[in-house]
């Protein structure tokens, strides 16, 4: 765990480094072209991997702050393979409090998205830094529109589930039903890139690389949409429990009654 100030202990797993290099092999070949050599485009695309990890960061810890805001204890902040997470606790959040955490990491993207696009527009057009703050701009709104897609496990997801379990006041419904969202949401991350390749007909080695990516990707936002749905069942197995009918008689024995 790394402690910094007053922020929560972050963790950082050894996973973010294939994060970073998956990133620059993907943003590599856009990257190629006039003004750029290679050695300077491989440059570029490690350092965006770089800036995309440094992003998630921001991005979580606009989370853990408004989750401090509305008085949650912040316990961790970590980054993986996969994006990050911050991990709170909350004895009692109203549902605008959890909207507005939910929100808050996707709103500091699009900050994010709005300072770099502001760097690329005063920098020389066709240099490094201008095609730099191009890109890093292109993958925050993707990060900030991508994290508001309203399923679960998705901060846009998160949002919604409050609203309709304010809304609905059944909170296990608006679970069920962003959960479901998210569902199809994991499969239409997988039907876009195959049905790009199905037009093109044929797949090269990066459209390959984008669908197995893409493949990862769903499988985990399966995985989270699932997780949510089985904790939807459980609680209504708990709802279900009558404490009056599992309860039994005692008897009362004497101290020296053999048993």
């Amino acid at each position: 765990m790394l402690r910094i100030g007053a922020l929560p202990p972050l963790q950082v797993s050894p996973a973010t480094l294939v994060t970073v290099l998956l990133v620059a092999v993907l943003m590599f070949p856009s990257l190629q072209g006039p003004g750029l050599s290679a050695g300077r485009s491989a440059l570029v695309a490690l350092g965006l991997g770089l800036f995309l990890i440094l992003s998630v960061l921001v991005h979580e810890l606009a989370h853990a702050l408004v989750a401090r805001a509305f008085g949650a204890r912040v316990d961790h902040i970590a980054l993986t393979l996969w994006g990050g997470h911050t991990q709170y606790r909350a004895e009692r959040m109203p549902a605008i409090g959890s909207v507005l955490v939910s929100l808050a990491g996707p709103a500091s993207n699009g900050l994010l998205a709005a300072a770099t696009g502001a760097l690329g527009a005063i920098a020389a057009q066709g240099t490094v830094l201008s095609v730099a703050a191009s890109f890093a701009t292109w993958l925050n709104v993707v990060l900030a529109l991508f994290n508001l897609l309203p399923g679960l496990p998705m901060d846009g997801g998160r949002a919604l589930e409050s609203l309709l379990g304010a809304v609905l006041r059944r909170p296990v419904l608006g679970t069920r039903i962003t959960a479901w969202i998210g569902r199809a949401i994991a499969v239409g991350v997988v039907v876009l890139p195959l049905s790009r390749i199905v037009r093109l007909g044929g797949a090269g080695g990066f459209s390959l690389l984008t669908l197995l990516w893409a493949l990862l990707i769903a499988g985990l936002l399966w995985q989270g949409a699932s997780r949510a749905l089985e904790e939807t069942r459980v609680q209504e197995r708990v709802a279900a429990l009558d404490a009056a009918a599992l309860a039994r008689p005692v008897r009362l024995l004497a101290p020296h009654t053999p048993l």
